[in-house]
């Protein structure tokens, strides 16, 4: 996607899927060697999550704000649904599906990029949407000085947004899907140490042949690098937990 601050994944292809803007990721090749660390790091740990369900082979899942469909490179037995402002023409504000239509409903590093008036529409959807489980991955505010550090090494549109927009916290999201759905059962976890992504991040945005060699390494060693204080939070949310 041209002026994208994400590379596009030459190994998965966005093809029709029978709802106007909406797309199927369709993967050409299993091989994530292409994919960044960081990038990585928030795909491949939102699919354990979903690995560990053991559904059945070809259950379809949705994605909200998937760009290319990368996700699908991390859930081999599974069909993934994308919907993307940038890549489907897509709004995660207004999905078009019935209630409850998803298994499972993904939305990796979304909600951020919204204006923060917007994101509880955000949540409404994504929780009307998913009949069983829904995963929700963000940069956590605790994260906003590393975020303004990058921003005055070099520009970055998503690095700008959060910025502008403010990092969602954990306690207003959980908050917000609470007032939504008040039988839904949340846990959170955080992962990637914010020093040792600020680092990278700047190493990769100035000199991308060093970065992607730095990558290779910290992918390799992913689970020793989850210190606190975290980057990342994802929210599990199980939609069908009380009736």
């Amino acid at each position: 996607m041209e002026n994208s601050p994400i590379e596009e994944q030459k190994t998965v292809e966005l093809v029709g899927c029978g709802v106007d803007r909406v797309r199927e990721a369709k993967v050409l090749e299993y091989n994530t060697s292409a994919i960044e660390y960081d990038r990585f790091m928030r795909l491949s740990t939102v699919a354990e999550y979903v690995n560990r369900l053991k559904l059945e082979e070809d259950t379809l899942i949705l994605d909200v704000g998937g760009f290319d469909g990368a996700f699908a490179l991390f859930v081999p037995d599974l069909r993934v649904w994308v919907i993307d402002q940038q890549t489907t023409g897509g709004s995660g504000l207004t999905i078009p599906f019935p209630d409850k239509h998803f298994d499972v409903v993904v939305s990796i590093d979304a909600l951020e990029h919204l204006p923060r008036r917007d994101r509880p529409t955000l949540l409404k959807e994504l929780v009307r949407v998913a009949k069983s489980k829904l995963f929700i991955n963000f940069p956590e505010a605790r994260s906003m000085d590393a975020q303004k550090s990058v921003l005055s090494v070099f520009s970055n549109k998503f690095i700008q947004e959060h910025v502008d927009y403010q990092l969602p916290t954990r306690g207003e999201t959980t908050s917000f899907l609470r007032k939504i759905c008040p039988d839904i059962e949340i846990s959170g976890s955080s992962y990637v140490n914010i020093y040792s992504w600020l680092a990278w991040f700047v190493l990769f945005h100035t000199d991308k042949e060093r970065g992607l060699k730095l990558s290779k390494f910290l992918k390799e060693h992913k689970n020793n690098i989850n210190n606190p204080p975290c980057l990342y939070d994802l929210l599990e949310c199980d939609i069908g937990a009380k009736k």
